[in-house]
């Protein structure tokens, strides 16, 4: 009989399967990314099928089988809900893109305790909302790079490997140089100041240095081609594309 284990987990997906039930995408603390089946999640007052909504937090237990590409959910209990998130349209899709860029880009069963946490904590600043929301999904974004392997290297020329200004030039297959660098070799372009700083701010962790002219915005358009020139497979976010037009609406 398969072990039942017991673990945390984001909900980032949950779909319709037959007449019943409910397929999950979960991203679990110990597991990293599984797929998981809840059976008679469709039904009238099926709790754990409400529990298992995208964003939550949740404690689950599940059957695992090593042979199977979809588990089966024994139970679910909600640890932290999306409450107030939920009640911001706009602030629900940018996490909905920080879902959808972990859905994405990891594999099956490739744990990484670390991204969980990361993702746990992005959660939380988007309940608070003490940035705007394209900001903490900027945030994840930079974070999340990362983790899976294409760190963007904010610190040191990629020429000369001494510490980086204020003033930089950027290659993409090469990232940012110096200005003295750029200056001589000639095959990186000026990179806007004000951007770069708001790179270092996101990839430090520390809050904007300044909310009047820092843009989230335009650090995840830079993200999302840095992405996009490294992973092959990447093709962008639409849970993004639908934030921009909600935030041209309004």
């Amino acid at each position: 009989m398969s072990p039942i284990l017991t673990d945390e987990a984001v909900v980032l997906r949950k779909t319709d399967y037959g007449e019943t039930s409910k397929i999950v995408t979960l991203y679990t603390e110990r597991g990293g990314k599984i797929s998981g089946i809840i059976k008679g999640g469709r039904s009238e007052g099926g709790k754990r099928g409400r529990v298992l909504d995208p964003l939550n937090l949740v404690q689950v237990a599940y059957y695992d089988k090593e042979s199977r590409d979809v588990q089966t959910i024994s139970s679910a209990d909600l640890l932290e809900g999306r409450r107030r998130l939920r009640e911001d349209p706009l602030a629900t899709m940018y996490a909905f893109a920080a879902l959808e860029l972990t859905l994405g880009s990891t594999t099956e069963r490739d744990p990484n305790p670390r991204l969980f946490r990361g993702l746990k904590k992005i959660l939380r600043l988007f309940e608070e909302r003490r940035e705007p929301p394209s900001t903490t999904t900027a945030r994840y974004f930079a974070f999340f790079l990362g983790e899976i392997g294409f760190e963007l290297p904010t610190e040191r020329c990629a020429v000369c490997e001494k510490p980086l200004g204020a003033e930089v030039g950027y290659r993409s297959t090469r990232g940012f140089a110096c200005r003295s660098c750029v200056d001589r070799e000639g095959s990186f372009a000026p990179f806007p100041a004000e951007l770069f700083a708001e790179l270092v701010s996101l990839k430090s962790g520390n809050d904007a240095a300044d909310e009047r002219t820092f843009s989230g915005r335009r650090a995840l358009r830079f993200l999302e081609q840095y992405m996009g020139a490294h992973a092959e497979n990447y093709r962008g976010l639409r849970a993004l594309e639908m934030a921009n037009d909600l935030e041209q609406e309004q």
